[in-house]
């Protein structure tokens, strides 16, 4: 299928919703966004980005923004307003394991993204993959992520999440930003690192979040599995089609042969 990928058996759409506010917010850190939004390639009233779109305005941003832990301001600073299906879906968990297994069930359905989540001893790790990105995934929309998951479950628990490291697969780029993100995530931070990961205690999964709108879950969870349920179907229609496409060529293939 054009313009979609696929993750557990089900299609991916390459678009990426914009918040509505979201030039408006970078504009508040003193960034120019037109130069921005042209650097990148993209027009200020779109609504949606396709994934190579998001890495040129996150690339872009990083060059045009005075700010250099705008990343993880952005993310830390997301209301719930601004939370996309997924994320809403996640703050209505009712422990921190829900929150994340929800996060990586629904993510397919605002965008080619997945969520990785792996265990090794008494670490959790935890990362984004952007299913059809083919270029280093800018830094400032990693610490954007990592920021917004942690003010995620902040809000939802009522207490702060604190990891026990941040791992950034790239380089250092100043003096400053070892300082800046400690501070902000309140943890040691690795660059360099095979992949980029938040990395958590076990024991945290177990962290109790409190009770959030119920009716509100309610209404949105049946329309979260029938948009699963309707990617399944999509791709079952979709195998059938090639099967029955490679049917129809083999049928030629015997004909031609006789």
């Amino acid at each position: 299928m054009e313009g979609s990928e696929y993750l557990d058996g089900l299609p991916m759409n390459d678009l990426v919703p914009i918040p509505p506010d979201l030039f408006a917010r970078v504009a508040a850190f003193g960034v120019d966004v037109l130069a921005v939004i042209a650097r990148a390639g993209i027009s200020p009233t779109q609504t949606t980005f396709s994934t190579s779109e998001q890495m040129a305005f996150w690339s872009a941003l990083a060059e045009f923004a005075p700010n250099r832990d705008i990343g993880v301001q952005l993310g830390a600073n997301k209301t719930p307003e601004q939370l996309n299906l997924a994320e809403l879906a996640a703050m209505h968990a009712p422990t921190f394991d829900e929150c994340l297994k929800r996060l990586a069930r629904y993510k397919r359905l605002v965008c080619a993204e997945e969520v990785v989540i792996t265990r090794d001893g008494d670490d959790i790790r935890i990362g984004f993959h952007w299913i059809r990105a083919s270029e280093p995934i800018p830094h400032l929309l990693i610490e954007c992520v990592f920021a917004a998951l942690a003010k995620l479950v902040q809000n939802a628990s009522n207490e702060r999440l604190v990891p026990r490291r941040i791992e950034l697969s790239r380089r250092r780029l100043s003096r400053v930003e070892p300082r800046l993100l400690k501070d902000h995530f309140g943890c040691s931070i690795e660059f360099d690192a095979a992949n980029d990961r938040m990395v958590l205690a076990a024991s945290d999964l177990a962290r109790q979040f409190r009770p959030q709108n119920a009716e509100r879950y309610a209404r949105l969870f049946p329309t979260l599995e029938a948009g699963i349920a309707k990617r399944a179907l999509t791709f079952t229609d979709e195998v059938q089609r090639h099967a029955q496409a490679d049917g129809r060529r083999t049928d030629h293939d015997r004909a031609y042969r006789a």
